[in-house]
This record gives C-alpha cells, structure tokens and sequence, in this order.
C-alpha cells in the first residue's frame, strides 16, 4: 500500500476514537492551520503584485523612453533615405547632363573632323597651286628677264631725261 492511503486509515482510526469535543478541538486546529496558510498565500500573492506593480512602475517609463527614441530612429533612418532618393535623383540629373554634354562633344568632334577635312583639302589645292606657280617661276629664265630690264632701262632713260628738258 501507499503512504497516503496508509495515513488516512491512520487519521481514520484517530478521529473514530475520538470525542465531538475533541474532534472540535482537532477541527479548530486544522482551521487556524488553514487560515494561517491562507494569510501567508495571501500575503505571498500581495508582495508578488506589489513586485510587479513596481517592476511596472519602473519598467513603463524606459519602455516607453525606449519606444520614443526608436520612432526617433526610424525618423532619422526615413530622412536619411529622403537624402539618399534626392543625392540619386541629383546623380541622375548629373548623368543625363553628362550624356548631353557627351553628345555635344560627339557632335562638335565631327563638326571638328569636317573641317579639318576642308583645310586638308584646302591645302592640298593650294599645294598644287604653289607647286604649279615654283614651276612656272623656275622656267624663267632669269638672264634673259635681266637683259629685258637693262633694255627696258635703256629705252627710259633717253625719254626720262627728254621729258625732264621740257618742263
């Protein structure tokens, strides 16, 4: 057998034998028993709300402290990606300025290469023109163009001086 069932024959057999007067006794005992653990449940419950109450009290205050300083986090993380979205958007407009500028470039570049293809051109007919007139000036020939000026000379100098007798 168990001990419990072996207690209760045990109690059992104790309260039979005894008195209404003494089972009073017994039964005021066990009451005081029963009170005295009721008002130790009960203070024991008491403290454990004051504990609470208290951890709640103190607790409350930095959770919501807490609470506020997070929101306040999330704001600054939110302006930060404001920030963010505007530098990308002035890096975008950046880069379509860019590309502008680079199909300005592009664009100046073959207006660039077309005229240097004209001056080319220019000087490659000029080239031909110089060349031509060296060589027409190289099939002179010099002593005869120097006897025709000393004849020239010769021609002028009687009719200089005749023009000069008559004034």
């Amino acid at each position: 057998m168990s001990d419990s069932s072996e207690k209760k024959k045990i109690l059992k057999s104790k309260y039979d034998s005894m008195s209404d007067h003494d089972l009073l006794v017994e039964l005021v005992k066990l009451e005081k028993v029963n009170a005295t653990r009721s008002m130790i449940s009960i203070v024991v419950a008491a403290l454990a709300v004051v504990v609470v109450v208290v951890c709640m009290a103190l607790l409350v205050p930095k959770i919501l402290s807490t609470i506020a300083q997070i929101n306040e986090a999330i704001t600054q993380v939110e302006e930060g990606i404001t920030q963010v979205e505007n530098g990308i958007s002035i890096v975008e407009g950046g880069i379509a300025d860019a590309r502008e500028a680079i199909e300005d470039a592009q664009n100046s570049l073959v207006g660039i290469d077309e005229m240097v293809s004209n001056v080319n051109d220019v000087v490659v007919e000029n080239t031909e023109s110089v060349t031509e007139t060296i060589d027409n000036i190289s099939r002179f020939d010099i002593d005869t163009l120097n006897d025709a000026i000393a004849d020239l000379k010769n021609v002028i100098e009687p009719l200089s001086n005749f023009f000069n007798k008559l004034r």
